[in-house]
Parts: structure tokens; C-alpha cells; sequence
């Protein structure tokens, strides 16, 4: 397995873990030593944390080899450390988001959906799981598991935004629904306006059929964008617009552009609000 540009971009990921887990690690060993100079007991009784601490040791590794550009023997590792059995929800919710930063979608999408289900109400391990599916695009499945998380967490805003955004513009027709993705749109809009919240309101009303609608609150990010001077985001924006005059709502054009516009990587700049957004 060669180092790509995916790679490459998600060694910055990758370089999070490396000062976290080295410390949990260290913390378990020096605590089994204290308990291998004890009695048998204390060292039988030791077993879950040696397994949890070699489940962290195999991350820092892997996280090492990642950052020194050997994705194949590092999602090996990654592998080994999803086999064992741990508690520490922290570190598999870290194995997760490695193995799919490194490519292993599928191993990372089993290890997200066990986390889910002994934590139902963590809502980073849905949205993990959620979007790992997406990118093995299985568009039914996240919007499926996206429903169940929103079900359970009901005011999880990222929740219904990346709903809203697979329910928009999916490429797969039986995953979309434009009018439910309008009015989970809205909502989200109302308690955080920006940029990406506000072309999933845009792209929904082009989905539900609204596309007068669609091309006016689209012009009124694109008025913001030119104000604020943003000519990375307007050419993405205009080229949106195109397709509303034309009648034709919009149409993720990879997996990616779904859940980077749900989770993305920095507070973006909040544009005030359109109009026709009611």
C-alpha cells in the first residue's frame, strides 16, 4: 500500500493521536508494574488492563508508522489493536477514525458501529460510522443509521446536517428526500448559520422542487461570498446556482463532498441570513 495524497492529509489526523495514546499507554504499564510486584492476585486480576494497554500500544505504533509513511504495516496494527477486547471507548473511537483516515474503511465502519451500540448517545461515533459508510458508498445504509442516531439524539445538530445533506443531494435516488431535507435544513439554519448549513438549505429546496426559492437564497450566499471577498467558495457556489436556473437540483458529486460539508475541518465564516428561506 503506497502513500497518496489521502494519506498524506490525513497524517495531520494521524499526528493527533500520537501525543494522546503514548500517555495511556505509559499509565497502564507503570500501573501493571505496581501490580506485578504484588501478589498473584493482584496479577491475574490485571488481564483487562493488559489487553487495553496493548490495544493502545498498537495504536501509538501504528500512529508512528502512518507518520512515517507506511500506511500497510500501520493499518495492520490498527487491525490487531480492533481485535482486542477494551473498555476504553476513548481508544477505539481513536482506532476507528485512524483505520478510516489510513483507507480501512471497512474495518473502521465495525469498529464505529460496536462503539454505537454500546454508547448509543455518542454522537461522534455515529457521525463516524455514518460517514465511513458514505464513503463505501452505502448512501441507504448511513441514511438508515443517520435516522436511528437522530432518533436518539433528537437536538444533535451535525446529526440532521448530515442527514440533511444525504437526504439532498445523494447520488443514490431511493436515499433522498427532498422536502424532509428541507425542513431538517431549516432548523439546523436557524441555530447555526454558515456557509454550509446555509447551501444545504439552498440544496434541498432545489431537491423538494423549490427551485425559485433554491436560486434566491443561493444568490444571497453568493452576495455574501462576493462581500466578503471568498473566491475559493464562490466558483462552488455559482456552479450550484447554475443548476437551480436550469431546474436541476443537485448532486453530491462524491461522498466526500457530503461529509466534509457536515463536519467541516474549521469554524467557517457565518454569512448573515438569506432570503426565501421560510
Amino acid at each position: 500500500m503506497r502513500s497518496s495524497p489521502k494519506l498524506l492529509a490525513a497524517l495531520t489526523l494521524v499526528a493527533l493521536f500520537v501525543a494522546v495514546v503514548p500517555a495511556v499507554a505509559e499509565d497502564s504499564a507503570s500501573g501493571n508494574e505496581e501490580s506485578v510486584s504484588g501478589n498473584e492476585d493482584n496479577v491475574s486480576g490485571n488481564e483487562d488492563s493488559v489487553s487495553e494497554n496493548s490495544a493502545a500500544e498498537l495504536v501509538t505504533e501504528a500512529a508512528r508508522l502512518a507518520g512515517s509513511g507506511d500506511a500497510e504495516n500501520a493499518v495492520a496494527k490498527l487491525r490487531r489493536a480492533a481485535e482486542i477486547e477494551t473498555a476504553d471507548a476513548g481508544l477505539r473511537f481513536q482506532l476507528a477514525r485512524m483505520l478510516a483516515a489510513l483507507g480501512d474503511l471497512e474495518t473502521a465502519a465495525s469498529v464505529f458501529a460496536v462503539l454505537v451500540e454500546d454508547q448509543p448517545e455518542n454522537s461522534a461515533a455515529r457521525l463516524g460510522e455514518a460517514s465511513v459508510l458514505l464513503l463505501r458508498g452505502r448512501y441507504l445504509e448511513a441514511r438508515s443509521r443517520l435516522e436511528d442516531g437522530l432518533r436518539a439524539l433528537p437536538k444533535d445538530g451535525q446529526l440532521a446536517h448530515m442527514l440533511a445533506r444525504v437526504l439532498a443531494s445523494a447520488p443514490v435516488d431511493e436515499a433522498r428526500d427532498g422536502q424532509t431535507a428541507l425542513g431538517l435544513a431549516l432548523k439546523v439554519w436557524e441555530v447555526r448559520k454558515v456557509w454550509e448549513t446555509g447551501e444545504t438549505v439552498a440544496m434541498a429546496m432545489a431537491e423538494a422542487g423549490r427551485f425559485d426559492d433554491a436560486v434566491e437564497f443561493q444568490r444571497g450566499l453568493i452576495e455574501q461570498a462576493e462581500a466578503a471577498g471568498d473566491e475559493a467558495r464562490l466558483e462552488g457556489l455559482r456552479l450550484r446556482l447554475l443548476e437551480y436556473l436550469s431546474g436541476e437540483a443537485w448532486r453530491a458529486e462524491s461522498a466526500a463532498e457530503i461529509t466534509n460539508a457536515a463536519m467541516p475541518p474549521g469554524p467557517p465564516q457565518s454569512p448573515p441570513p438569506s432570503p426565501g428561506a421560510g
